[in-house]
């Protein structure tokens, strides 16, 4: 049995509450374990006891009437706004454990679960004391009145009483403080402004001017840490020290005038309460000015305020804001949309508030009553609409008033008992295959995802409602319906209603008359005719042929008896369009489709290209163009395709041109032919391309001949150094489809194709060319080999390399005594006639490296070209016991001169 309407709405305020917010976590993971575990009776994630709020068990007919109760609540959470999130997740919960405990009707099995929560109570508190260690973060505090509302959240106050949490709490380090009650007295303005000019870290610095407590506390009453007790005669004593100081301090005249005003404050109570008042406000401008919690609470317990009071006062502002109740609370709920506990909270105010704080009582008054009137006006309107049949305004007033009301259950049910609003944009069309009827539509105002779609279809007429006519679907979930098998040539017409739970909405309908029209007509063509194979629609009476000439004249055409349709007489090449139209056989007459229309040429069977030219233009250093001739194909179109690779397809073989396009790219240009060949010139595609002519007949090429063509560019950026016989040459690589095929003259010639593989992998072309001047020809080809496709030719000139001329050194030693002279012995393969020398000599350890590093010893120019050898004696002079001698071609000599090893050039 279902709860009473209080009785439901308790139950959802009290329990759902927490499942939608805090603990929505837990109610997912226990759906998502009894899903994932067929096994499990009773997920271990979710506490069932506290979600069916069976915390205390009575006979096995009182916890029926309680789970009915609560199934009653789950089933219109589906429709209520403020809970429809977790609707389908509690009844989806209910099922599975039904399903798998066919007790959970009785006390017994309660009474198990009761058990089981008692044992896993200590998990739960060190959990929820974890929670909240982490709540209170950086303060560790936490009050009373949030402790317990925590503890009622999650769920642990089932498991253990209100001290027993505390203590928990205390013992894993955070404070459990009762709220701070905002003083009732505020800081004078003129304090506030005041002290707020001077360097006094605090109102208690300037109270207790000249010797302030190391430490005080103020939230409880003010206490100092060595006993201090704030006291008006404290306050006169320290104006009268401001009054003894110089009258040109600004910051004394400050304190001075603080001072003035706290002293005649009516009593020391009142001295506590705006002292407390300032620390307050402290706090406040603490939490806003500050970027993190944590320098607002230095901030105040700089002030050396006690840690704990500080903690305390910035609790009223750690969530931004802090709690209010009374008359300030009334307005607060009407605001966050609870007007049903405004209500309640106006009334226990009121009752116990007198005539104290008339005008906030009258100003929360107005407020309440206001709120209470738009929303039975609200009311009205959504009834009277759904009197009037006009779901949509009755949906839109019973939102904003829930808005403005959203504790209030009796809304939510009228709102959940509303049909929903009727689908919208209804469309319809045929399928592909012509029959098919297609509905589609959006849905209407205010829909959820519980709601689907009933399909009817009534014949002549409109659908009165949903159960008026052929009901063709019911409980639709998407958008669409297709009917594969409606009558043909017959005003049909469709329907579709919106349906939650309980009566449908309005029908919206469209009529339809379903005419199949002509479909797959095939043409065939000879020179002078063309024949149209037609099958006529199932249920068609016949099929009416109308040609279109090309001189735009008509003609009927009438299907023999096996249904083809010839025309004769035609004009070769040109083009003829047939309008084919199924005719349908009604009462009132014959009803025509949508005609099909083809189109067909007189011609010759299709055939291929049999040879196809290409010749291969480059002009003034543009872009190569291809020009490409074949013979005309009588009344057929043919194009030029190409490949990178040779055609996949064989000569005369019929393809289907979205293939061909997939792999080949077409030469678009210029007509270039001229009497019966046809032609076209365009741009050529670089590299080897392969270009195939084809011939169109319809969506189908006929693969004709293919020829080939090289365009390949020229390298660029060439460059040859020189290492004595051999060449490194380097150039820009002109593409991957390309190789380069280099050949060379001189004294040693050759030829060589490199891949750009190997390009890389050597660090350019190196080639062996002897020590004259050589040329080297470089040209791109095709990377498939083919070399008659090859750019025009790179040329660089090598210059020889200089002759290479070696010595030795044949010392003329003395006993004890450093040799008088060298013997110089030069060599060449080379031979060359002239080679003039400077031998340098160097005392000292370090060797001649330049002719200009030491001292001339001889000057000549040697004849190498008899016998490839000459010698030279230099006597040695004023060197002293170490030195080095070496010899220097002379610059500009045209020759390399090769040191011996560096041991022999020393003459110690």
């Amino acid at each position: 049995m279902a709860f009473a309407p209080d009785q439901a709405a308790e139950y959802r305020k009290r329990v759902l509450t927490a499942f939608r917010k805090q603990r929505l976590p837990e109610l997912q993971a226990g759906l998502r374990e009894l899903k994932t575990d067929p096994g499990a009776r009773v997920p271990a994630s979710l506490d069932v006891v506290d979600l069916y709020d069976l915390s205390s068990v009575g006979s096995d007919a009182e916890v029926a009437a309680h789970v009915a109760g609560v199934l009653d609540v789950f089933n219109k959470t589906l429709t209520n706004q403020s809970f429809k999130k977790i609707g389908p997740t509690l009844v989806e919960i209910h099922q599975l454990l039904a399903e798998r405990n066919p007790d959970l009707c009785t006390a017994a099995f309660w009474r198990a679960r009761l058990a089981d929560r008692q044992a896993d109570g200590g998990r739960r508190l060190d959990e929820f004391v974890h929670a909240v260690v982490g709540e209170a973060g950086i303060l560790k505090v936490v009050t009373t009145e949030r402790l317990t509302g925590l503890a009622q959240e999650v769920g642990v106050a089932a498991h253990a009483d209100a001290a027993e949490i505390a203590a928990a709490v205390r013992a894993a380090g955070v404070d459990v403080v009762t709220p701070v009650a905002p003083p009732a007295t505020p800081v004078p303005a003129a304090v506030l402004t005041e002290l707020g000019s001077t360097s006094l870290p605090s109102i208690v610095d300037a109270i207790f001017l000249q010797r302030p407590p190391v430490g005080f506390r103020v939230v409880d009453g003010f206490a100092g840490d060595d006993g201090e007790r704030l006291a008006r005669d404290t306050v006169r004593a320290s104006r009268r020290i401001t009054e003894q100081r110089s009258v040109n301090d600004n910051e004394n005249a400050a304190i001075k005038r603080v001072l003035g005003i706290l002293a005649d404050l009516p009593d020391d109570r009142t001295l506590e309460q705006v002292v407390l008042a300032w620390f307050v406000e402290a706090g406040r401008q603490a939490v806003q000015s500050e970027p993190a919690l944590t320098l607002a609470l230095k901030r105040l317990t700089a002030t050396r305020l006690d840690r704990l009071d500080a903690a305390r006062i910035l609790t009223l502002f750690a969530g931004g804001e802090s709690r209010t109740g009374g008359f300030p609370g009334v307005r607060q709920k009407i605001e966050a949309g609870a007007l049903k506990e405004a209500r309640r909270l106006f009334e226990a105010t009121a009752s116990v508030s007198g005539n104290s704080d008339a005008g906030a009582r009258t100003e929360a008054q107005q407020a309440l009553e206001a709120g209470e009137r738009r929303v039975a006006e609200l009311r009205a309107r959504a009834q009277a609409a759904v009197e009037s049949g006009d779901l949509a305004t009755a949906r839109q007033a019973l939102d904003e008033a829930l808005s403005l009301s959203a504790d209030d259950p009796a809304l939510a049910e009228m709102l959940a008992a509303l049909p929903p609003a009727p689908p919208l944009n209804l469309a319809a069309a045929t399928g592909p295959d012509g029959r098919t009827v297609r509905l589609s539509w959006e849905p209407g105002f205010g829909t959820t995802d519980d709601v689907t779609y009933v399909v009817v279809c009534r014949t002549g007429a409109a659908p009165r409602n949903a159960q008026d006519g052929t009901v063709l679907a019911e409980g639709v979930t998407a958008t669409r319906f297709d009917h594969p098998t409606p009558d043909l040539a017959t005003p049909l017409h469709y329907g579709v209603a919106a349906r939650r739970s309980g009566a449908p909405s309005p029908v919206v309908s469209l009529p339809v008359t379903v005419l199949p029209p002509v479909r797959d007509v095939r043409v065939d063509a000879d020179p002078d005719s063309v024949t149209l194979t037609v099958s006529p629609p199932s249920g068609a009476r016949a099929v009416h042929v109308l040609q279109v000439g090309p001189d735009g004249r008509q003609t009927e055409l009438h299907p023999d008896r096996h249904g083809a349709v010839v025309s004769t007489g035609l004009t070769t090449g040109a083009t003829y369009t047939y309008l084919l139209t199924a005719l349908y056989a009604t009462a009132t007459g014959d009803l025509a489709a949508e005609p099909c229309r083809v189109t067909g040429v007189p011609r010759e069977p299709v055939r291929p290209v049999p040879s196809v030219a290409v010749r291969l233009h480059t002009e003034d250093g543009g872009t190569p163009e291809l020009e490409a001739g074949w013979q005309a194909v009588p009344g057929y179109d043919v194009e030029i395709w190409h490949t990178a690779g040779p055609p996949r397809w064989a000569y005369g073989a019929r393809v289907p041109m979205a293939e061909i396009a997939a792999v080949a790219t077409r030469l678009a240009g210029v007509t270039a032919g001229s009497g019966s060949r046809d032609g076209v010139r365009g741009p050529a595609a670089a590299g080897l391309r392969h270009y195939v002519a084809v011939t169109r007949d319809g969506d189908v090429g006929v693969i004709g001949q293919s020829n080939e063509v090289g365009v390949c560019p020229t390298p660029t950026g060439v460059t040859a150094e020189r290492f004595h016989g051999v060449v490194v040459l380097g150039w820009d690589w002109p593409g991957e489809e390309f190789d380069v095929l280099a050949t060379w003259d001189g004294q040693v010639p050759g030829e060589r194709l490199i891949t750009r593989a190997r390009y890389v992998g050597e660090g350019g072309l190196r080639i062996v060319v002897g020590t004259q001047t050589s040329r080297v020809r470089l040209r791109t080809v095709p990377a498939s080999g083919g070399r008659a496709w090859s750019s025009p030719e790179a040329v660089v000139t090598v210059p020889g390399a200089a002759p290479g001329v070696r010595y030795t050194t044949s010392w003329h030693k003395r006993i004890a005594r450093p040799a008088h002279a060298v013997t110089l012995t030069f060599g060449s393969e080379e031979r060359p006639e002239a080679v003039p020398i400077v031998v340098v000599g160097q005392p000292g350890q370090v060797m001649p490296y330049t002719p200009d590093s030491g001292v001339v010893l001889a000057e000549q120019t040697l004849d190498l070209s008899a016998t490839g050898s000459a010698e030279l004696t230099v006597p040695l002079r004023g060197l002293g016991r170490s030195f080095w001698v070496r010899a220097f071609a002379r610059d500009a000599a045209g020759v390399r001169l090769i040191d011996p090893p560096s041991t022999d050039l020393r003459g110690a």
